[in-house]
């Protein structure tokens, strides 16, 4: 019996990351973790503020309202 859902082909390959992203990925986590700990103060920082939920669907309405007016203007 189906279930109406298609699959996708399964492969035996792997995707496996290069050994120069993993090493820079390792890079930037001790980088973050210094920072975090005190360590470091001289690498740039961006926080995102955490809203404690969901966004609402009229906020989201609101930004997309937003985005398009300042495109058709500009």
């Amino acid at each position: 019996m189906k279930t109406g859902k298609s699959r996708k082909a399964q492969t035996n390959k792997t995707n496996y990351m290069s050994v120069d992203a993993f090493a820079d990925l390792k890079d930037a986590m001790k980088d973050a973790l210094s920072f975090e700990r005190g360590k470091r103060r001289d690498l740039k920082v961006t926080r995102i503020p955490d809203d404690g939920g969901q966004c609402l669907p009229k906020k989201l309405l609101l930004v997309d309202d937003r985005e398009k007016t300042s495109r058709d203007s500009s």
